[in-house]
């Protein structure tokens, strides 16, 4: 549909725009029965000399703002991934763009003219209303959100058949005692076997212009993985590096806003597993403190033998020693034996998938790493030796001689 208002023209260097675009090509699918969300929307600013490029994949909805020379305003709908391609492979330097009553973008770099077909914005889907009764937000770093996500993604449940399980858990929480203005920010993943918990100290002193605890994060929202990926990949830019950010819950959304994007996403509405109750316990029956990369090698070498059939290893601790067995009847078995510094009173064996220890202790933010046993029934947890925001959680297996 030809726009005879529409005569958008601007000028733009190619390494601004083509930071803002690779971002869509995760986001933007390639497949889907709705070809129109393989676009992305182009509109201009006059007023702040930039452009909003939106794109959505009808979950995630994302706007990013890239500064340019803003000759004439407009707005035009192009196909992402042959836009991006485009822009990726023209010279360095300043590219003109512009747009003619027939929807024709114009790109001009160089010697090079190109002319891609456009669509009317019309046809681009609605980016949701958020709604008029926002509950109040609160600023974070957006490197901080980032790093959180990072260190539990990899417990999130891949199992569409446990919804709550498929996303990260985000919500605040008051240490018990707690007499300062301060709460925690807890960003929880699980699959059902493990679970990993990182965590930041947020300040709850309102200011002039926003309260910074979010009361709706106090019950929680679960942002789908795929958002919390998109999140850790926005991270990622130079241009964002010490962005803060503000989080909004609305009623069927969660909005991330900086003066450089903003990121709306639908989150999934199933209450999360009440898990504080398994981490308030009395004190570990045998506590050890181990060298990460020690631990991490002596693991990576019992993966070698571990496979989807015989995933597990048994821990054997007793006076100061820790030793460790497994065996797979297609390769053969292994067996090690640690020296502990610490003396164990009371002898424990507990059996643990060795992937998922390896992955729970490598996130681990220190030098040094913590391991809590209870029994042979009861969960491992591990921290950082300092205690710093994050430890993780792993089941124990049954005893193949006790299934056999």
């Amino acid at each position: 549909m030809a726009n005879k208002n529409n005569k958008m023209e601007i000028i733009i260097q190619k390494s601004e725009l083509l930071s803002k675009l690779a971002i869509f090509q995760h986001t933007i699918k390639t497949k889907t029965i709705n070809p129109i969300v393989q676009y992305i929307k182009i509109t201009t600013n006059l007023q702040d000399k930039t452009i909003a490029l939106h794109g959505t994949d009808l979950d995630l909805f994302l706007i990013e703002y890239a500064k340019a020379e803003v000759l004439s305003k407009g707005e035009v709908l192009v196909l992402s991934k042959k836009f991006y391609d485009i822009i990726r492979y023209l010279p360095d330097g300043s590219i003109n763009i512009s747009v003619d009553e027939k929807l024709h973008v114009n790109i001009r770099s160089g010697n090079c003219h190109i002319k891609l077909s456009g669509l009317s914005p019309e046809e681009f889907p609605i980016f949701p209303d958020k709604g008029k009764n926002t509950t109040t937000y609160y600023s974070i770093p957006l490197d901080s959100l980032s790093e959180m996500l990072k260190k539990v993604i990899f417990c999130v449940n891949d199992n569409d058949s446990r919804p709550a399980l498929t996303g990260v858990y985000l919500h605040t929480y008051n240490p018990k005692n707690n007499t300062t203005p301060n709460y925690l920010l807890r960003a929880v993943g699980t699959d059902g076997h493990r679970l990993a918990l990182a965590q930041e100290c947020v300040n709850n002193t309102p200011n002039k212009t926003k309260n910074i605890i979010n009361p709706a994060l106090i019950n929680g929202i679960i942002l789908p993985k795929k958002a919390c990926q998109e999140l850790i990949r926005l991270a990622q830019q130079e241009d964002l590096q010490n962005t803060s950010i503000s989080l909004e819950i609305f009623p069927n959304l969660a909005g991330i806003f900086s003066v450089n994007f903003t990121f709306l996403t639908k989150y999934i509405k199933k209450p999360f597993p009440p898990y504080q109750s398994i981490l308030d316990k009395p004190p570990a029956t045998i506590k050890v403190f181990f060298p990460k990369i020690t631990i991490i090698n002596v693991l990576k070498r019992f993966q070698s033998f571990t496979s989807f059939t015989f995933p597990d290893a048994r821990f054997t601790f007793s006076q100061n020693k820790l030793k460790l067995c497994a065996q797979n009847p297609e390769l053969g078995e292994i067996e090690e034996e640690i020296r502990l510094n610490e003396d164990i009173k009371n002898t424990l064996s507990i059996y643990f998938n060795v992937r998922s220890m390896l992955e729970c202790i490598s996130i681990v933010p220190s030098k040094e790493v913590e391991l809590s046993f209870w029994g042979p029934e009861e969960p491992l947890i591990i921290r950082s030796k300092n205690r710093s925001g994050y430890l993780a959680l792993v089941m124990p297996m049954k005893n193949p001689e006790e299934t056999n």
